[in-house]
């Protein structure tokens, strides 16, 4: 949160905090911020899913595997938490997607808890994965 910001001089601090407060908000310039890296990070996404589709990019070298670390800390269940649309389809063109695309031993499978947190493009993108198996549900 903006919140927590600091200055090395308590009273910009405090100049900034009085100008966020009289005019957005801090709850408000919280939202335009995250919502700004995750445009960016949907951007950045889209251009290395264009580069893998065309055949510029392996998938496997695009990100690290989506399966390295285990249910939900692996690069898709943290793409979904975040909700981060562009991520989550990146990570899904990984070939080692396959190893958790249907869930884990210590997670739901992923397109249920798309469904239940309302991202529907990240869950019709899972429905789409060649490998999704719709009976895990």
């Amino acid at each position: 949160s903006a919140r927590n910001a600091d200055a090395f001089d308590p009273k910009d601090k405090d100049m900034i905090f009085e100008a966020i407060t009289s005019s957005i908000g801090f709850d408000e310039l919280d939202k335009t911020i995250v919502g700004a890296l995750r445009e960016w990070i949907d951007e950045k996404c889209e251009e290395k899913i264009r580069a893998i589709k065309d055949g510029t990019l392996d998938a496997s070298k695009a990100l690290a595997s989506p399966a390295t670390y285990s249910g939900s800390g692996s690069t898709l269940f943290r793409a979904i938490k975040f909700k981060c649309t562009g991520l989550a389809k990146l990570s899904m063109l990984h070939p080692e997607c396959v190893d958790i695309i249907n869930g884990t031993d210590d997670s739901w499978p992923p397109f249920a808890t798309a469904l239940t947190m309302g991202l529907c493009d990240i869950a019709d993108a899972i429905l789409e994965h060649p490998a999704y198996d719709l009976s895990v549900i």
